[in-house]
């Protein structure tokens, strides 16, 4: 059935969209040769959670990060990051500008009457 949508996410309902995330954690938990009381302790999780997870039922967002974090596997969220979005053309400037402030010559402290001046 998900094989139909393999190449539109945008058309899979979410039920189906969760039973691919549930196959998922399923599969690398396996890889990884842990069992769900494993996982479960790990991510800081009840195993009934991790069970309710891999069968694409609706748990947390967090639970869903823990559990990804348990199986090394948060990399998978760097589409999430801010993308800068600023124009090569401005940074330049932006580069430029703080290169011009920065110190180019130390001066040493001078004393007068032993008082730092």
């Amino acid at each position: 059935m998900l094989d139909n949508y393999v190449n539109n996410y945008d058309s899979l309902p979410s039920i189906d969209i969760l039973r691919m995330i549930g196959k998922f954690i399923k599969e690398q938990r396996l890889n990884l040769n842990k069992s769900q009381e494993v996982l479960a302790l790990e991510a800081g999780v009840n195993r009934s959670t991790i069970s309710l997870l891999e069968s694409g039922e609706n748990t947390s967002l967090i639970t869903f990060i823990q559990v990804l974090r348990a199986l090394n596997k948060l990399s998978m969220l760097k589409d999430f990051q801010e993308q800068n979005n600023i124009s090569p053309i401005l940074m330049s400037k932006i580069l430029l500008k703080s290169a011009k402030k920065k110190r180019k010559y130390a001066r040493a402290n001078r004393t007068i009457n032993n008082e730092n001046v």
